[in-house]
């Protein structure tokens, strides 16, 4: 379940993002972009997370899937919780955490 939980964030850091250099590892690049160890977020939107050397926004049609994706808020604490209230295990594991409701029920399922 946790790979699960991180291919998701990966898929949104990386969403509308393009390697200029591909001789460079895309997981290398974002291992490189800052540490995991704070818990406060810096960044209100995933837009505003620096890329990885190499690496430049696309640009994106207006009122799109990708536009939503590049401006969805971050909270301010990298705290994950699960559904019941309680803390995640490995708090070491998250980049930054969307701010969008998942509601108050176990009904997150993953896509895979």
């Amino acid at each position: 379940m946790y790979l699960n939980v991180r291919l998701f964030y990966f898929m949104f850091l990386i969403a509308g993002c393009k390697n200029t250099d591909s001789k460079k590892s895309v997981i290398q690049n974002i291992s490189n972009t800052g540490s995991n160890t704070k818990s406060q977020n810096e960044f209100s939107t995933i837009k505003k997370i620096p890329l990885p050397e190499g690496f430049k926004r696309v640009v994106v049609e207006e009122n799109s899937f990708a536009e939503w994706q590049q401006n969805v808020p971050l909270k301010n604490d990298k705290t994950v919780y699960l559904f019941d209230g309680s803390q995640k295990i490995n708090q070491q594991a998250q980049f930054a955490v969307l701010n969008i409701s998942v509601g108050k029920k176990n009904l997150q399922q993953c896509a895979d």
